[in-house]
């Protein structure tokens, strides 16, 4: 399997537009997110909703990445990422064309205007493996 993985403040703040939960009812529904990357990774289209409690997680992410991914990069470096894996591959792909990870970039603006350090810590609490698969992956892209 190759797979992206997002920095889990974003990834949950897009969540959160893409699915209309209003910045008021986010730190509510943020535990529903979990380590919902890792899960993916871990579980594949598996996965179940919600996501399984974070004690139910494989905790080791270089075990995570070794057993269950074949490669494994980071948006932030989605083009190197895509060109390294089309050469691996033997594949010929034209360049991937920048663009916006939301479609809405003013609801993303607006709601980024209210996004405090507190919910940024609440994403941070239940989103700590997702965190350690995003570090591990950016150390390995990082030009």
């Amino acid at each position: 399997m190759v797979s992206v993985v997002r920095e889990p403040v974003e990834r949950t703040a897009s969540w959160a537009i893409a699915t209309k939960v209003a910045h008021a009812d986010l730190k509510p529904r943020v535990k529903w997110v979990g380590n919902a990357q890792s899960q993916y990774l871990w579980h594949g289209d598996e996965i179940v909703q919600p996501p399984q409690p974070v004690a139910d997680l494989h905790s080791n992410v270089f075990s995570l990445l070794r057993d269950c991914v074949a490669v494994c990069g980071v948006t932030d470096r989605l083009a190197a990422f895509a060109a390294e894996v089309t050469s691996l591959l033997g594949w010929s792909a034209a360049p991937l064309d920048a663009r916006l990870n939301v479609a809405n970039a003013s609801a993303m603006q607006a709601f980024s205007a209210n996004y405090t350090d507190e919910d940024k810590a609440v994403v941070r609490r239940v989103t700590w493996l997702d965190r350690r698969v995003f570090e591990t992956c950016r150390q390995r892209w990082v030009s």
